[in-house]
């Protein structure tokens, strides 16, 4: 079915279609004209590791150093995506998450490990809001809160902070832009389910009214033909078959009775009958 026949099915059909681009006009105007913005501000927070513990001959060189706990479990894990990893689940846990929400930042921050290959590893964190504002602040937050949860891990574990892994922030909230992605994916998917339940309407109304075509089509003898000329009702029918019946002896006595000749056709209009030889005889009383 090509465009044309698309748009003439729709507007045969315009009375159930309508609703429907009401509803779907109304649904582009919202999203277009009303619906705010999605702003949205990007940060970054590397993760440096501490110093080596220090040797025996520093230690003798230094006695402090060997009162210190250089021991950090985090550092022994080996692979440092572990601890920036174990960053991101603290950060995005529920816990953590109702305590951003009460601060108010936006729910729809984000935090994961860069895709970008580095050593120490780095954690990016996208700030989302509705304006400039609330998306700097949330990324703001958000950022300093991996920080704390950074710190806190370790010391947890009684590690000294002289050889804690620290933090730095590389990219500094500084601005927030619109997401204008955001934006296109409702209107496509608010444009994509008008078109769907368009079509689900539309095939609904040409069903019945192919239905109500083929119920005309196909009445029983007892029901209403459509075009004039042909019989109304069962009881027409009836009364026609009937009389067909009765009159049928006399049609068929008609139908074998010859056909007089024209002599003999006019000798009948002028009153007269004529014999087989030709002759004329008197008039009949």
């Amino acid at each position: 079915m090509d465009l044309f026949a698309m748009v003439r099915t729709i507007w045969r059909h315009k009375i159930a279609a309508a609703p429907v681009i009401l509803l779907m006009g109304l649904g582009l105007f919202y999203v277009v004209a009303i619906k705010p913005p999605t702003y949205d501000a990007d940060a970054s927070v590397q993760l440096l590791y501490p110093p080596a513990a220090p040797t025996a001959q520093q230690i003798a060189q230094n006695p402090k150093l060997g009162k210190q706990n250089a021991n950090n479990p985090f550092v022994s894990l080996g692979d440092p995506l572990f601890v920036g990893d174990a960053v991101v689940d603290e950060i995005t846990s529920p816990s953590a998450q109702q305590q951003l929400l009460s601060e108010g930042v936006d729910k729809r921050y984000q935090a994961a490990m860069s895709s970008d290959p580095g050593n120490p590893p780095i954690i990016d964190i996208t700030g989302v809001g509705s304006t400039e504002a609330i998306a700097l602040y949330s990324a703001q937050k958000v950022t300093a809160l991996a920080q704390q949860d950074l710190t806190a891990m370790q010391s947890a574990k009684g590690v000294n902070s002289a050889y804690m892994i620290t933090s730095e922030v590389l990219i500094q909230p500084t601005k927030a832009s619109a997401v204008v992605t955001s934006k296109l994916r409702t209107l496509i998917a608010v444009l994509g389910a008008g078109i769907i339940l368009l079509f689900v309407v539309v095939s609904g109304a040409e069903a019945l009214e192919r239905k109500r075509e083929d119920d005309l089509a196909d009445v029983p003898s007892g029901g209403r033909h459509g075009p004039a000329g042909q019989l109304e009702s069962r009881d027409d029918r009836d009364a026609v078959e009937h009389t067909q019946e009765f009159a049928s002896p006399f049609l068929s006595a008609a139908a074998r009775r010859p056909v007089p000749s024209l002599p003999e056709a006019r000798s009948l209009r002028s009153g007269r009958s004529m014999d087989l030889d030709g002759s004329d005889d008197d008039d009949l009383d």
